[in-house]
């Protein structure tokens, strides 16, 4: 029981210093020990009450995405995701900020598309210049850099 309540207390500690994260984890962890003891029923209603903040606040920043400048919206999932290090919250935030990456990333080659499209080639060649240069984790980063390679030699540039 010495080590619950001190797992406890470590868990009110993060939480006091917003390592949300980590206290999330500690609490849920304490939760399952001895779950019929009021010490763990208090774990659990702490871990359900930062999941649930959790949970809200992510929906936010997914509702945010189109309503917000890219940046503002990368630095607050940077400042989510630290906050909940440690934690499932951590990785959900990961998962979100790769989203946000990618659905940047196609919009600027949808328009370098386009771009070229209408033969539009140094726009075009802008385009996916920005794209390589602003996007390297982008899931799709290899396929456009051969694509702007093959396109560098169909018009004879360098």
């Amino acid at each position: 029981m010495k080590q619950v309540a001190s797992g406890f207390e470590k868990a009110q500690t993060a939480e006091k210093n917003s390592k949300l994260g980590e206290a999330f984890t500690i609490y849920t962890q304490i939760a399952e020990i001895l779950p019929h003891t009021e010490l763990c029923h208090t774990a659990n209603k702490s871990a359900t009450r930062l999941a649930t903040q959790a949970e809200t606040k992510l929906e936010q920043l997914k509702e945010a995405f189109d309503k917000k400048p890219y940046a503002e919206v990368t630095k607050a999932l940077t400042t989510f995701r630290n906050t909940y290090s440690n934690s499932i919250f951590e990785a959900r935030a990961t998962q979100l900020l790769s989203e946000l990456l990618n659905a940047k990333a196609d919009a600027l080659e949808a328009r370098a598309l386009a771009a070229e499209a209408e033969k539009n080639y140094v726009r075009a060649l802008q385009l996916y210049e920005l794209y390589l240069t602003y996007f390297p984790e982008a899931e799709r980063y290899a396929a456009v850099q051969k694509h702007l390679k093959n396109l560098k030699q169909k018009i004879g540039t360098k």
